[in-house]
């Protein structure tokens, strides 16, 4: 082979690679895809983030610490945004809110999932109430049928509240106080509208005060120039005298002499029976079992010996006074009952507020509701006769609660005849049993000499009737209509 012809060999074959390789390499460039870095990419003022594989991302996004949100075109969204039926909110940036945010001059609580709050929300240690709408509740709200209210901060009120001059008071949990609140030590009353009571007020028909700060007031008060005695509870005790004498009757000529009746089983104060509205039921039936063949003796060693059972079946002469008291008042009786020793009868009812107690003898005045204690006995005055003599009830040994009359030396008196005629005419059952001449007679000396309460406090005590204006036998005309 010539020269010429070797060279144009070789220049033939150095085009047809060259040519190769340039179409090689423009079929490589259509292939590949357009390069792209992951991130944050904006497109007419538009958002978008695209994942290293660069994939566009859709929902939520977690970017640096930040959540995001991308609707389904990939677009970062902004504001309020209902997502899966829940609320968030989402910065001018996108981020994902939490905690507090003042939006449109309300506001609203996020939370640590960004989910806007609704309802009871605990924030630190303080409550808040995030409306329907997330707007954070402030002022008065009533929430469940019941009112609470929210400070300035939208924290829960609890305890007072100064509102438009009236007072409010919030429990720990927060629902406005209505009716009785104990707060500290002190008792109050929040009216149907949650201010606070001051001054007299009636509840379920009792009457109780509250004194300017509206602390319910209990024990002897002075208010308006006029004394009141409230009980431990705060009710006003109120008391009609002739309730007293019409209550004080009830038992007669059925109620036998107990040992220790009335009292309770430690012998300390009163018992069941002494705190009961009305006759105790076995009362009665201890009489019908007992009246022809009765004597105290037994149920006083029986009680002596730790046996106090019969309690319940009559009344002594405290428990008598005692169950009489207790029925007899009205609205702020005491709890724990009126039962105390006979001796200090007089001087524990002046001690309730219920009026006063002095020394008394023979020739001192009684009036009808007069209480008298001597050593050993107690007993509930009736009056005084013309002739000084004193009509009593009380409950002796001598045939359990009963009438009877004081007399001076060995005559009869005017006292005496009135309650053997009373017990006789409306008792014949029990005069039959225990009735005889003179039984109804009581030593002025012995019964007369002692202390005296009588009803005298004008705030608490009552005599409409003018009972303690009558004379014995006026009052036993008034008993004997009442019987």
């Amino acid at each position: 082979m010539n020269k010429k012809k070797i060279i144009s060999m070789i220049v033939s074959i150095i085009l047809i690679t060259s040519n190769f390789t340039v179409f090689a390499s423009n079929r490589t460039n259509e292939a590949s895809p357009i390069e792209t870095k992951a991130g944050w990419k904006r497109s007419d003022n538009d958002w978008y983030y695209f994942t290293d594989s660069g994939k566009m991302a859709i929902g939520w996004i977690q970017v640096n610490g930040y959540w995001y949100y991308l609707d389904s075109n990939g677009k970062m969204q902004t504001g309020w945004q209902n997502i899966d039926s829940c609320w968030y909110y989402l910065s001018n940036s996108g981020a994902m809110q939490t905690d507090w945010l003042l939006s449109g001059n309300k506001w609203y609580y996020l939370k640590k999932s960004g989910r806007m709050a609704i309802g009871w929300e605990k924030i630190g240690s303080k409550w808040y109430y995030l409306k329907e709408s997330g707007a954070m509740a402030l002022g008065w709200e009533k929430i469940g049928g019941r009112w609470y209210y929210f400070s300035d901060s939208g924290a829960m009120q609890t305890g007072w509240l100064l509102w438009k001059n009236n007072w409010y008071y919030f429990c720990d949990d927060g629902k406005m106080a209505l009716g009785w609140e104990k707060a500290g030590s002190d008792w109050y009353y929040l009216n149907e509208d949650g201010s606070m009571a001051t001054g007299w007020k009636k509840v379920n028909e009792i009457w109780y005060y509250l004194n300017d700060s509206g602390k319910m007031l209990t024990g002897i008060q002075t208010i308006g120039g006029k004394r009141y005695s409230f009980n431990t509870c705060g009710a006003l005790a109120e008391i009609e005298l002739s309730d007293v004498l019409k209550n004080a009757i009830k038992p007669l000529g059925k109620t036998l002499y107990v040992w220790g009746g009335g009292w309770d089983e430690s012998d300390t104060a009163a018992g069941e029976t002494a705190v009961h509205d009305g006759i105790w039921p076995q009362w009665e039936k201890y009489f019908q079992d007992n009246k022809d063949n009765y004597s105290y003796l037994p149920g006083k060693t029986s009680w002596n010996n730790g046996n106090r059972e019969g309690r319940f079946l009559g009344l002594d002469c405290s428990g008598y006074l005692g169950w009489t008291i207790y029925n007899s008042i009205y609205g702020g009786r005491d709890a724990g009952g009126y039962v105390v020793k006979s001796s200090k009868m007089a001087e524990t009812l002046s001690e309730h507020g219920y009026g006063n107690s002095i020394s008394c003898t023979p020739k001192s005045k009684f009036y009808p509701g007069d209480v008298v204690s001597i050593n050993g006995h107690c007993f509930l005055c009736l009056g005084q006769c013309k002739d000084g003599s004193v009509l009593i009830l009380h409950s002796t040994p001598n045939g359990g609660v009963q009438m009877s009359g004081t007399v001076s030396g060995t005559e009869s008196s005017e006292a005496a005849r009135l309650a053997e005629e009373f017990m006789k005419n409306q008792y014949p059952e029990w005069w039959e049993a225990f009735g005889k001449e003179n039984r109804q007679q009581v030593n002025a000396a012995q019964y007369l000499n002692g202390a005296k309460f009588s009803w005298q406090m004008s705030g608490t005590f009552k005599d409409t009737k003018g009972m303690q204006k009558k004379t014995a036998d006026e009052v036993v005309r008034y008993l004997k209509e009442s019987i």
